[in-house]
C-alpha cells in the first residue's frame, strides 16, 4: 500500500476528532461501561497513595441510571407511534420493526441513541442485483466458499446501525449530500 493510501485510511473527520471523547463517555454511561474503566472517571488525589487509589477503584460501584431513564423517554415518545402514510406502513412495516435482521427497531432503538448522542447513524444500501432481480453472493458450504444466487424483492434494502464512534470520516458536497463514508468496526 502506498503511504498516501494509508494516510487517507487513517484520516479522521475534524467533527469526529472534536467529538470522540464526549461520544466515548456518553457510550460508557448509556451502555453501563463506566465500571469497565473507572480510572477514566475517578481521579487520583494529589496526596493519595497509588495503592489507596487502586483500592478505591477496585471498591467503586457504578449504577447505570441513564439507560432506564432514556428507555422511559423513548417509551413515552413512542406511546403514540409516528404516523406514516398507509402505503408506506404496508410496504415497509416489517422493515421498521426489524431494520437490520437483528431485531433493531428503526424508531425506538434509533431514538434511544439519538437521545443519548444527539445523533443516530444508519447505513442504508440496496443489494446489487442483476437484471433478473438476483443477488450473487458467497456462503460457506462444506467448509468451502460457495457462490449462490438468490432472488431479492424490490423492497429489499440493507440497514446497518452504527454508533457515532464508528463513523470516522466522510465527505459531503456543498449541499450537504453525502459522497462517501468510512466506518470503523
Amino acid at each position: 500500500m502506498s503511504d498516501e493510501l494509508i494516510k487517507r485510511l487513517e484520516r479522521r473527520n475534524p467533527v469526529w476528532e472534536s467529538n470522540i471523547k464526549s461520544w466515548v463517555e456518553i457510550d460508557d454511561v448509556i451502555f453501563d461501561h463506566v465500571k469497565e474503566h473507572p480510572q477514566n472517571y475517578i481521579e487520583r488525589g494529589d496526596d493519595e497513595e497509588p495503592a489507596d487509589y487502586e483500592r478505591r477503584l477496585r471498591f467503586s460501584r457504578f449504577k447505570g441510571e441513564l439507560a432506564p431513564v432514556l428507555h422511559r423517554l423513548v417509551g413515552a415518545v413512542m406511546g403514540k407511534p409516528p404516523t406514516r402514510p398507509t402505503e408506506l406502513s404496508a410496504k415497509w412495516g416489517d422493515f421498521i420493526e426489524n431494520a437490520d435482521g437483528c431485531q433493531t427497531h428503526l424508531d425506538q432503538d434509533r431514538l434511544f441513541e439519538a437521545f443519548g448522542f444527539g445523533v443516530s447513524f444508519i447505513l442504508i444500501d440496496k443489494p446489487p442485483v442483476d437484471g433478473g432481480g438476483y443477488l450473487s453472493e458467497y456462503t460457506s458450504m462444506d467448509f468451502e466458499n460457495t457462490p449462490i444466487k438468490r432472488s431479492v424483492g424490490d423492497t429489499k434494502i440493507l440497514a446497518v446501525p452504527y454508533k457515532p464512534t464508528q463513523i470516522v470520516d466522510w465527505d459531503v458536497d456543498r449541499c450537504g449530500e453525502l459522497h462517501w463514508v468510512r466506518c470503523m468496526e
